[in-house]
């Protein structure tokens, strides 16, 4: 792969993606909602991130009742 370039890369998992929107790494951000309430207080993204403005880009309901919901991340 030397030398060439991604144009999209998925990146999951909380620290990690945490960590990338710390430093302004994701252009996109794709969130799940589980049709479960968990209780409350439970934060999605924890301490340490900064506030970031989203614009929705689209959405989309699964069979089982999943929303996959696409927000553009606008720059900082």
């Amino acid at each position: 792969m030397s030398g060439e370039q991604s144009k999209n890369i998925y990146v999951d998992g909380g620290a990690t993606i945490r960590s990338f929107l710390r430093v302004g790494l994701l252009d996109e951000l794709t969130v799940a909602v589980v049709p479960v309430i968990l209780g409350a207080r439970i934060s999605l993204f924890g301490e340490g991130v900064p506030e970031t403005s989203l614009r929705v880009r689209g959405s989309h309901v699964t069979g089982e009742g999943l929303v996959r919901i696409t927000y553009e991340i606008a720059p900082a």
